[in-house]
């Protein structure tokens, strides 16, 4: 009988493999490593039912210009494939003078594109859209009145990127629309830390509830991961990150 059983089960189709897991390359600073939110990207995707693997170069105050000089993109490839590779500009580059941006921010966006796509030509470029500072001080107000507060600097940075996006023909996650969705419809939810700056562990949430979206093209909205959020605060933010990538 055991030999009858066991000539049974091998004509039985094998069961297929589990999926690979989808791999990504994050280029930023400390926005992209502040809280560890690839990781907690990681932990949205598997509560969707994804396997997520994550590598970052996220040196503090990197530049994009900095990530292509020292030949990011070519070291980090060496040692795999990847699905997508995350792009994050330094924070003010993408609202200083549109001459300025042209020759450091687009210009290295749009080298750093190229060479994912020699290197990989299967990987899909991703830009992390980030947010207007709290509180500008300094040269950016000097030379960009219109910047000097959140508002007026966030929506530069939108714009920037979002051309960035049109002349590489890269996909957009947009941490920093949903951000302003945010300060508008709940702005009892804190998403800057201290420095009003950096994100909070609810601003590091929402950027990766954003990036689940643009990578893995699901509704945060359904997801029941709430890190160690409140889960009412937690489910405020999805429902955020839904709205703006919804309508990007």
């Amino acid at each position: 009988m055991p030999n009858f059983v066991t000539f049974l089960l091998l004509l039985l189709p094998a069961a297929p493999p589990p999926p690979s897991p989808t791999r990504v390359l994050f280029l930023g600073n400390s926005y992209t490593y502040s809280n560890n939110m690839p990781a907690i990207l990681q932990a949205l995707a598997a509560a969707g039912g994804d396997s997520l693997d994550y590598e970052m170069e996220t040196p503090d105050g990197a530049s994009l210009e900095e990530h292509y000089r020292r030949g990011s993109v070519a070291i980090a490839t060496r040692e795999g494939t990847w699905d997508f590779v995350v792009l994050q500009e330094q924070s003010l580059r993408p609202a200083m003078p549109i001459r300025q941006v042209e020759r450091e921010f687009f210009r290295y966006g749009e080298l750093l594109g190229r060479q994912i796509k020699d290197l990989h030509p299967g990987a899909k470029t991703i830009l992390y859209v980030t947010w207007g500072r709290w509180h500008h001080t300094g040269a950016l107000c000097e030379i960009v009145p219109t910047a000097c507060t959140y508002w007026g600097a966030d929506s530069l940075i939108t714009l920037r990127y979002r051309m960035l996006a049109g002349r590489m023909g890269a996909k957009l996650a947009p941490a920093g629309p949903a951000w302003r969705y945010v300060q508008q419809h709940h702005p009892e939810i804190e998403l800057f830390n201290p420095d009003a700056i950096h994100p909070s562990l609810e601003g590091s949430y929402l950027a990766a509830c954003c990036l689940y979206a643009a990578i893995f093209d699901k509704d945060p909205d359904r997801l029941a991961y709430d890190y160690v959020l409140a889960p009412e605060v937690a489910a405020l933010l999805r429902k955020a990150a839904s709205v703006v990538t919804r309508e990007k």
